[in-house]
């Protein structure tokens, strides 16, 4: 694993350097300044959606993944299966990441969620289990591409937009926002099947 996660960090273009020094001064370094943009996200066992807000809390983008068979058979995990409820959470707070990090390289973009078991995990960049799995995907991107993000808890209540976005194949159903994305595009996120590079092969 250690092999893989080092070949996936160094096998992306230049268009992606990687620093490789680290500056070590008497005063600590400046306060990372914050993003006025920030990115909800939510998942269920179906499937995913996330937003990106603007600093009048418009939704600009957003995306709506539905989780296949194949996605994470390599873990052991299947789609419509609740104990899988915070793998597929992480991965989704990955997927927004990959979607919208590269824009926040410079600032520090707020990623609010609803289940604290992927927020700890996207903090700590561990996980049991199938969890770390996303961690390596997670970790050698953010060193690779320069992400600078922190993470928040949002209350489910206060979360509806994506909420809904991760329903679209509910049994249940579940009222398209039109409202809330009346002014938004469309962002597709990446194949879940291209993320795992971290990985023997």
């Amino acid at each position: 694993y250690a092999a893989s996660w080092m070949r996936a960090l160094l096998s992306e273009t230049e268009a992606c350097p990687l620093k490789l020094e680290r500056l070590v001064g008497p005063t600590p370094p400046a306060s990372r300044s914050t993003s006025s943009y920030y990115i909800e996200f939510d998942a269920s066992i179906w499937g995913g959606g996330a937003i990106l807000r603007d600093s009048s809390a418009c939704v600009v983008e957003y995306f709506s993944i539905l989780w296949t068979d194949e996605d994470a058979a390599h873990v052991g995990v299947a789609p419509n299966d609740c104990r899988h409820q915070t793998f597929w959470e992480f991965l989704t707070l990955l997927l927004a990441l990959v979607t919208w990090g590269d824009q926040f390289t410079e600032e520090t973009v707020l990623v609010l969620g609803d289940n604290t078991g992927a927020l700890d995990d996207a903090l700590s960049l561990k996980g049991r289990g199938p969890l770390i799995a996303i961690s390596r995907e997670l970790s050698w991107r953010q060193a690779r591409r320069g992400w600078k993000f922190t993470v928040g808890h949002l209350p489910s209540e206060h979360n509806s937009v994506s909420d809904a976005l991760s329903r679209v194949a509910d049994p249940k159903g579940c009222e398209w926002p039109a409202l809330a994305l009346a002014s938004a595009a469309y962002r597709a996120p990446p194949k879940v099947c291209d993320l795992w590079l971290a990985r023997p092969w």
